[in-house]
């Protein structure tokens, strides 16, 4: 009775607001995402001393004289179970639509890859990974791109197979970022402006602005700008981007983002898009 009253309260105000009532997923729903990374780089035979080695630098290249690459992949999840927490326990099936063996950006992960996922109520997906191990073999839990630790190697499939997810993960952290910051949100309404802190991801801020509602493949979706920060090679640089958030269901049904320029390796104009099929 109360969200009725509010609803037509705001709507006697003039206040263009949607409020978010999410419809739960059930056992046997199933979601499908493609993920797509592009990026601009040189060819890495190429010696010439011209290579930019600065932000400046990389600002006077002419686009055509950069080497435009990408690469995609899908993943599907599955959900077999409601938990008691208001969760979706699912498996996440990622196929990797255009391997590049020579620079996987998307993935970093087999061409197939089958995890344990949990679906959260605010849509975020979280693979099931045993932290403790991650953090005991040495690896950096503050980037999208981590390396294996120097002479770390898995040693049992179990290790193997949590390795995997935690790279699942990373893949995943910026998607889930903006899900968690989407799902605070009781309503949306234009030009409404919030943030989030993440403590367990070194105190890591999303900064969101709510840009109106639209339809989007058949569903109602607050516009949702946002912008943050990556850890890359090069040290911390900044990531925008725009997501449309499923007000009905509370998913993330689409993101777009650009940033991890990594003037180290020479990556420039990356852009990732995650889009719910």
């Amino acid at each position: 009775m109360g969200r009725f009253v509010l609803v037509i309260l705001l709507g006697i105000l003039g206040v263009p607001t949607c409020v978010a009532v999410a419809d739960a997923l059930k056992p046997g729903d199933a979601l499908t995402y493609t993920m797509t990374t592009s990026w601009s780089d040189w060819p890495a035979h190429d010696p010439s001393p011209m290579m930019p080695k600065s932000d400046a630098e990389w600002a006077k290249v002419p686009v055509g004289d950069m080497f435009k690459r990408s690469t995609s992949g899908t993943f599907v999840v599955k959900v077999d179970r409601l938990d008691v927490d208001g969760s979706a326990h699912a498996s996440m099936v990622f196929s990797d639509n255009k391997p590049d063996k020579r620079n996987k950006r998307v993935t970093g992960l087999p061409d197939t890859l089958v995890l344990d996922v949990n679906v959260m109520p605010d849509g975020q997906i979280l693979p099931k990974v045993d932290f403790a191990m991650i953090q005991a073999a040495g690896f950096d839990q503050s980037t999208s791109e981590p390396a294996f630790p120097p002479g770390y190697r898995p040693r049992t499939p179990a290790e193997w197979s949590n390795v995997l997810a935690f790279l699942a993960s990373r893949k995943l952290l910026l998607f889930n970022e903006v899900a968690l910051g989407a799902g605070k949100k009781k309503a949306f309404k234009e030009g409404d402006a919030w943030r989030i802190v993440i403590p367990d991801q070194n105190n890591q801020v999303v900064n969101f602005v709510c840009q109106g509602t639209q339809q989007f493949l058949g569903r109602e979706v607050a516009v949702l700008a946002f912008t943050t920060t990556r850890m890359t090679q090069n040290g911390v640089g900044p990531v925008g981007g725009t997501a449309f958030y499923d007000i009905q269901n509370h998913l993330l049904v689409k993101l777009h983002s650009v940033g991890d320029n990594d003037i180290v390796t020479g990556v420039h104009n990356q852009a990732l898009d995650i889009i719910l099929q």
